[in-house]
Order: C-alpha cells, then structure tokens, then sequence
C-alpha cells in the first residue's frame, strides 16, 4: 500500500509540475521545481484555510482541483511553446531543455532504490524521529480547527500531520503505509529539486548532478525523518525561486519563493532559520554566472537590487501566509 501512496502523491506533484513547468519563466523547465511549489501551495493553502475557518480534508480536494484546472486553462505548455517560437525567430537558441532518456532512468532508479529502503525499514523507525508527531496526526483526522494541536515548536508544525490526515482519509491506507509513502516522495522531490538548483545556479550540467548526488547525505542521516526531510524540500524550493527572484526580479519568483518558505515552516518551525541562511548565500551566488530568463523582458539589474528587495519583502509575505497558523497556536 505504500507503493500506492508513493504512485499517487509522487503522479499529483510531478505531474502537475510537469505541466505547469513551461509557464514558469526560467531557462529551461524546472519540473521538480514546480512541483514542490504546487505541494507547498495546496499544503500552505489548506492549512491557512484551516486555521482561518476550520480544517477540512475537502478543501486539500479543491485546492488540487483548482491548481490543476488552472494550469489547463493558463494555456502553460502553449506558454513554453511561444518562448521557443520567439527565441527561434529571434535568431537565438532554443533549448526545450526537458530530461533525456538518460536522466529520466537514473531519477527512476533513485525512485526504486529509496522506495526499497524505505519499505524495509522497521516502522518504529518512521515514527522515531518525529516525538508527538503521531498526536497531531490522529487530532486533525477527527478536528474541525487547530486549537486542538499540541504545540510542537522547534520538532514539527502541522504541515506533516495536515498531509498524512488528508492521504489516510483519502487514500483508506494504513497509517503505516501513508508515513511510509510520504517519506518515500520526500526524498525523491528533494533528489531532483536539488539537480534543479544546481542547473538554476549554473548551466553546467555537472553541477545539476553534483546536487542530485548529494541527496545521498539526507538519505543517509535523515532517512526516516520525514519533518526533516520535507522542510528541506521546502527549503530548497525557497531557495531556487529566492534566488531566480534576486537575479530576475521576476513577481513569481518572488511569490513561490514566499509560498516555499511558507510551507517549510509549516513543516517544521526551525526551517525559518535554514531558509534565512539560504537566502543570505544568494548574495554570494549572484555572481556566480547567472542563467537568464527567456523572454522576461529588458530587466535593470543593478547590483543586488532586488536581493535587497527580498530582504525585507519575502519574510513579509511568510508572516502574512502563517498568520492563522500562529494565531491559532
């Protein structure tokens, strides 16, 4: 049943990603990218919900619905289509620059590899690393708001437990099976986000698989803290669109970059301090050969212009998107 929940989160999130993937203006389409930032929008969403006005595992339905729906009628691949034809008549280069054959069998096979780790594991160990976690858990699958919440600062917010409520209610699984399948996806989005990251930091492709391989060091050390592990996909998302947002100044960057941040503190309330320290090594790396967006427009780059903007105006829209959250706490 975990293989269940791992083919129905993992198809959701990728292929929403997917298809919004050529309407976000980078480069070259970022399909983990945008998949962790559709999760971290329907999770933010459902529990800034909640909180305001009382939780219900339908409104995580309709913000699936919605975001899809949205993405058929925003005309997105028709998006990615008309940037190739301009560039093309531009006399520039187009690089549709989706995944090959090549890297798609090597994302499989890390598919494969962890979902064999993880499902071997003894189901103690899933539950180990997050004391508590189970309380919530068990709360939200029978509460209508988050007063009701044990207060878990510094070990995990309500993001983990507003998933695993929400696939268990759907899905009729076992909870065993949920915490096993979310796990599994958390490692495999954190995989290919961090390839995304290091083709947005440069156009070398040894640098997108440097940072794929180094999701080994979270598999190793955090192979079963599922808190820790998806606040760091999360955070990696943050990270990505804060520093497109920095480099570009681009209003959607700066949007999903606020949702990411959102989201990971959701997950887990210490994410604030990681995604602050991410944000302040994009001073560093935006002198690190920067990837243009295509067709954004002639955009005054003046030096660390919009970083400064950021600086101020993202953590803004995060304390904006927790608000009810931490009202209710």
């Amino acid at each position: 049943m975990a293989a269940f929940t791992l083919f129905i989160l993992l198809g959701l999130t990728l292929g929403v990603g997917t298809m919004l993937a050529p309407a976000i203006p980078s480069r070259q389409p970022r399909i983990a990218a945008s998949g962790v930032f559709s999760l971290a929008l329907v999770m933010s969403g459902a529990i800034f919900y909640g909180a305001a006005f009382g939780w219900d595992t339908l409104v995580v339905d309709y913000l699936w619905f919605a975001l899809i729906i949205g993405v058929f009628l925003g005309g997105t691949l028709t998006i990615g289509m008309s940037r190739v034809e301009a560039a093309l008549e531009a006399g520039e280069t187009a690089d549709f620059g989706w995944p090959g054959p090549g890297p798609l069998f090597v994302f499989a096979a890390w598919v494969a590899g962890v979902f064999i780790l993880i499902s071997m594991a003894n189901i103690d160990q899933l539950w180990s690393d997050s004391a508590g976690l189970q309380v919530n858990i068990d709360l939200l699958q029978t509460a209508t708001d988050f007063d009701s919440l044990e207060s878990m600062a510094g070990d995990a917010g309500p993001g983990v437990p507003a998933l695993v409520a929400y696939l268990d209610a759907k899905l009729l699984a076992e909870l065993d099976d949920v915490m096993r399948g979310l796990t599994i996806v958390s490692h495999v989005l954190l995989a290919w986000l961090l390839y995304d990251l290091g083709r947005e930091i440069t156009d070398r492709e040894g640098v997108g698989w440097a940072g794929f391989g180094m999701a080994l060091v979270p598999l190793a050390g955090f192979q079963f803290a599922v808190v820790v592990v998806l606040a760091g996909v999360f955070a990696g998302g943050f990270w990505l669109f804060s520093l497109r947002w920095a480099r570009h100044g681009i209003a959607f960057d700066g949007f999903a970059a606020a949702v990411c941040a959102t989201a990971a503190v959701l997950v887990q309330p210490l994410a604030a301090v990681a995604t602050g320290a991410m944000y302040l090594v994009n001073a560093w790396l935006l002198n690190v050969e920067p990837v243009d967006a295509p067709n954004s427009g002639e955009i005054e780059r003046l030096p660390y212009r919009f970083w400064l903007h950021g600086l101020w105006g993202l953590p803004l829209l995060v304390v904006l998107g927790l608000g009810p959250w931490l009202l209710s706490l």
